[in-house]
C-alpha cells in the first residue's frame, strides 16, 4: 500500500493487487491511470475531505477500480452538464470494456466503482 499526500493536505492510499495489474492490457493501464488521474483531482479539488482511497482487486471474473473519498458528496442526479469529469471518467471505462457507477449522497463521500472484464488471457480472476 502506498499513501500520497496532495498539496492541499489530502492523504490518498493506493493499493493495487499484483494479480490485478497482471490482468490489464497495455490500453486498459492507460485508461484506469487516467480515469484515477481524473477522480483524484475532483476530490482533491471539490471534496472538502480529508482522506481518499484507490484501488484495483480482481472480482467476479473481473477487475475492479475503485476510487473513494470522504468528503462532503453530493447527489449524482444533480451533477449532470455541470462539468466533464465524470463523464470523462465513464467514457475512459466503456472505452476498454467497463462499467463505471458513481455511488454519493450529501455528507457521504463518493465512491467512484469502474468494473472491468480481465485483459490478458493469463488472467486468474
Amino acid at each position: 500500500m502506498l499513501s500520497a499526500q496532495g498539496p492541499r493536505g489530502f492523504l490518498f492510499q493506493v493499493e493495487l493487487a499484483p494479480v490485478a495489474l497482471a490482468c490489464l492490457t497495455e490500453a486498459m493501464e492507460e485508461q484506469c491511470f487516467f480515469i484515477a488521474k481524473e477522480a483524484v483531482s475532483n476530490a482533491q479539488r471539490h471534496s472538502h475531505g480529508a482522506t481518499g482511497r484507490v484501488t484495483l482487486s480482481l472480482r467476479d471474473g473481473g477487475m475492479r477500480l475503485m476510487i473513494e473519498d470522504d468528503g462532503l458528496g453530493f447527489d449524482p442526479r444533480q451533477v449532470s452538464g455541470q462539468g466533464l469529469g465524470l463523464s470523462n471518467i465513464a467514457v475512459r471505462a466503456k472505452k476498454i470494456g467497463g462499467r463505471c457507477e458513481v455511488q454519493s449522497g450529501m455528507g457521504q463521500g463518493v465512491r467512484i466503482i469502474v468494473d472491468l472484464p480481465c485483459g490478458e488471457a493469463t488472467c486468474q480472476a
